[in-house]
């Protein structure tokens, strides 16, 4: 998991620690790579890679497992919770407090000792057949298609600039929506380990997300155009429908595909913010040449 995607896992966990009462003074996300935790200040997050604590070591403090692999071979003194990835405790782990999985793999030997234990339970079927996959893909297509309507209906031109400056200026877009994406997630993050910040920077991700679906649902619109449908608000609806499989269909490709969705997704947010969110034709500046 890179720093960007486990962004709305770490806001959940600022709202767990924030719910808890605990005012954390320090807090280590741990990313990728092999990593034996012997000592540790207040909070780890585990958020890629593989930490563990080893068999004589003791750490004190709050763990959150986000992905990754977490061993827990010797003792934690505090509690454990896991939104994602893995967690294993052999018979030699001891987790003082309560052991919380919500999501992700976890397996506790016979003789490890677990103060509490909670496990949100998933039905096995449901997970094996994909269907949350599928329900997530048909509720991007609902939502996208349906701004889309909404946007085509009311304002049908703010589309047709922000579509413009996606197919005319690409290189533009793009590059102001990668600065522009990773400055503000830095922010959203930062105000949200303020612990006060966190319904700002809450509100922070939704308007960023918004503006992400608005540049999908104008490269949508810009797309389909080929296919000569008059009402603007059909035109949208089905742009924004269509984008978001195309998405979920490059995703599927190793490594290219998933680059390639990152880059639609920053040029449609770069396009809405180099027309002003659509409200004004974006024109290159011109640079004079000499008299």
């Amino acid at each position: 998991m890179t720093p960007t995607e486990s962004i709305p896992l770490l806001i959940v966990v600022v709202l767990l620690l924030s719910a808890s009462g605990v005012d954390p003074d320090a807090m280590t996300i741990h990313y990728a790579g092999d990593r034996d935790v012997a000592t540790m200040e207040d909070v780890l997050i585990v958020a890629g890679g593989s930490v563990s604590v080893p068999a004589d070591a003791a750490i004190d403090g709050q763990v959150y497992v986000i992905d990754g692999q977490f061993e827990v071979a010797g003792t934690v003194d505090g509690s454990l919770t896991q939104l994602a990835g893995s967690v294993a405790v052999p018979a030699s782990g001891t987790i003082t407090g309560e052991f919380q999985t919500i999501a992700g793999r976890s397996d506790v030997a016979a003789g490890a000792t677990v103060g509490s234990r909670q496990v949100l339970e998933v039905d096995p079927r449901e997970a094996e057949g994909g269907g949350a996959e599928w329900l997530l893909l048909l509720l991007q297509i609902l939502g996208l298609g349906l701004l889309g309507y909404l946007l085509g209906r009311r304002q049908p031109a703010l589309l047709e600039n922000v579509g413009r400056a996606v197919t005319d200026h690409p290189g533009v877009s793009s590059v102001t929506g990668g600065f522009a994406g990773t400055v503000l997630l830095v922010l959203i993050i930062a105000m949200a380990f303020t612990i006060v910040l966190i319904p700002v920077s809450v509100i922070g991700l939704g308007v960023l997300v918004l503006t992400v679906a608005y540049g999908q649902v104008a490269i949508g619109y810009r797309l389909v155009q080929p296919l000569g449908i008059r009402q603007a608000r059909w035109r949208a609806a089905l742009g924004g429908a269509l984008v978001a499989v195309l998405l979920e269909v490059l995703g599927t490709v190793p490594l290219v595909g998933g680059l390639a969705a990152g880059v639609v997704a920053l040029a449609g947010l770069g396009a809405v913010l180099i027309t002003y969110y659509g409200l004004r034709r974006f024109v290159p500046p011109t640079i004079p040449g000499p008299a």
